[in-house]
C-alpha cells in the first residue's frame, strides 16, 4: 500500500490534531442550530415568538 503524504510525521499529526478541533467545533455548532437556535432566549428573544397586539 502506498502512502501519498509527503510531508513529515510531526505535520501529520498538527493536521489529526487540528482536524480533531474543526469536528468538535462543527459537533457544537450543528447542536445549537438544528436543536436549540433559540438558546433558552439568549440568542433569539421571548418577544420575537410572541403574537402581535391586533
Amino acid at each position: 500500500m502506498v502512502f501519498l503524504w509527503t510531508g513529515s510525521f510531526s505535520s501529520l499529526l498538527h493536521l489529526y490534531h487540528d482536524l480533531a478541533g474543526v469536528i468538535l467545533f462543527l459537533f457544537f455548532f450543528c447542536a445549537i442550530v438544528f436543536f436549540a437556535p433559540e438558546m433558552g432566549g439568549y440568542f433569539l428573544e421571548i418577544p420575537n415568538f410572541q403574537e402581535p397586539d391586533s
